[in-house]
């Protein structure tokens, strides 16, 4: 194991030198993409173990987690009396039910995404633009609840406007995934293009060192 890394460490540093080897840019090259894959294959075993149903676990391990917010939240508005946070938890407490179905839909996505990489390809933007979404609907009702006290127009203005564009924001965030997951192939090809590139300059390159050591 010492060995594995300390040949990677001599590897890149040579890189990083730009004294690469081709032994150096292969070997830095495909160990790269073997643990990209091993770290893939890790991420996998709750699903490999659970199955269909670990989509329902990890929603109610969620919605766990909501609950306990919610209750903290309850616990610090009695005691400071605070309405903000009363309201929080009642905007909370309100959509439960929302935060549920969005915890099982992004845990469904996620697990169809770890059967198949075709899936992923497909549903990982929309998983992105919905927890977007989700997040600007979220943030934008607690800053309305945060701000009824105070009645800033400016601020009220830019909450209000974020809560009536949700789809837009769903769309341009679902567009920008879709451009990033269909680039992705192409700057891909441009690394492993230029990688050859070095090995290819790296074996026609003539060796200095041993030229000045002969004059």
């Amino acid at each position: 194991m010492l060995k594995h890394k300390s040949r990677k460490i001599d590897s890149t540093q040579r890189v990083l030198e730009k004294k690469p080897t081709k032994e150096d840019l292969n070997y830095i090259w495909n160990t790269g993409a073997l643990e990209k894959k091993a770290k893939e294959r890790g991420s996998e075993w709750y699903y490999d173990t659970f199955g269909v149903t670990g989509t329902i676990l990890s929603a109610l391990f969620s919605l766990a987690f909501l609950g306990i917010g919610i209750l903290v939240l309850d616990y610090f508005a009695r005691e400071t009396a605070s309405a903000i946070l009363a309201g929080i938890r009642g905007f909370l407490l309100a959509n439960v039910d929302v935060f549920f179905l969005i915890f099982l839909l992004t845990s469904f996505i996620t697990y169809c995404s770890k059967r198949q990489h075709g899936v992923r390809l497909v549903l990982s933007p929309f998983a992105g633009a919905l927890g977007t979404a989700v997040f600007f609907w979220t943030a934008a009702n607690i800053t309305l609840i945060a701000n009824a006290g105070t009645g800033n127009i400016a601020l009220f203005t830019i909450a209000d406007s974020i809560r009536n564009n949700l789809l837009a924001i769903f769309g341009i965030f679902l567009t920008l995934g879709y451009l990033i997951v269909l680039s992705k192939p192409m700057f891909e090809g441009i690394s492993g293009y230029m990688c050859e590139k070095a090995v290819a300059s790296q074996e026609h390159e003539p060796n200095k060192t041993y030229r000045s050591k002969q004059n």
